[in-house]
Formats: C-alpha cells, structure tokens, sequence
C-alpha cells in the first residue's frame, strides 16, 4: 500500500461497518484469499488476543490472515485497465494516492458479481491484489481502516 502505507504502520480499523456503504477509494482489511478454505476459525477469544498483540507489534503472522487494499471495483461494476488506467464501467477513475510513474498491464473487463470487490493495492507495480487472486467477496471484508497511528510521526487519516 505504499506510498499511503509504509511496512510496520499500524492502522486503526473500524470493523463494525465492514460491510455497510463501502465505497470506491476505502482501505479496507479483508480474509487473505492465500488462507486454506479447509482451515478451522480460531476461537473468538484467540482471535482478539492476536489482533491486539500484532496491532502494538508483540507478534506477526508470517503468512498474513488478512490483507489490506484499496477498494477499486464494487458489486456489479465493470473494471477494465488499459493504457495504465484503471476504468470503471468504461470511464477512467481518478486515483491520487497513486505514487507516480506506477506501470499497470492492460487487463480486459471484467464484471463483478453483487456479492464481489475489487481491490488494489497502491504500490501498483509490487502489488498482489485482485489482478492476481480474482475479487473478494463483499462478506470477506473485516473492516475499513481510518487512521495510522504508528509511527507517531506518521499518524494521521488514511
């Protein structure tokens, strides 16, 4: 997600509207498409534990549970990239949180299902986003995230 993003920034992420009135442009967090569907839940009780633990830096996942991108696409919409352009339902979207010179491959259109995102991250040329793994389904969305808040010197709104 770099440039809006740097490795180790903690960001803080509302997960009580994960699923409610996502727009184009959100950062939101969402279920790694890497995690084996065979792979049982942890309890919730681990799960806070963990999330809490990685947020102040205690401890990382090497194969990352959740992912962080930038919402492209919504339910329905089509997605296209031609040119170095990102075009939705044929017209080119606006993106200046885009670091300049970012190189993208045409890509053909693709139509999203109602229940499905399309993400991106922002560092373009190194991102593994949904060019990669396809759209995320609209229910794998953990929250959205709306402030960094370390480094100290980097904190602010996303």
């Amino acid at each position: 997600m770099v440039p809006t993003l740097l490795v180790d920034d903690r960001v803080f992420v509302n997960k009580l509207m994960a699923f409610t009135d996502l727009q184009r442009g959100d950062v939101v967090v969402f279920v790694s498409p890497f995690i084996e569907a065979d792979t049982p839940a942890e309890p919730i009780g681990t799960r806070i534990v963990e999330t809490i633990k990685q947020t102040f830096g205690i401890t990382s996942t090497a194969v990352p549970d959740d992912l962080i991108k930038r919402v492209i696409g919504l339910p329905g919409e089509t997605i296209e990239i031609r040119d170095n352009h990102v075009l939705v339902d044929g017209t080119s979207i606006e993106e200046p949180y885009l670091a300049e010179n970012v190189q993208m491959a045409d890509m053909p259109p693709r139509t999203l299902r109602d229940d499905e995102l399309w993400v991106m991250g922002d560092n373009r040329d190194f991102s593994s986003d949904s060019r990669r793994f396809g759209p995320i389904k609209v229910n794998n969305v953990v929250g959205r995230a709306f402030v960094r808040f370390w480094p100290t010197d980097r904190w602010g709104s996303i």
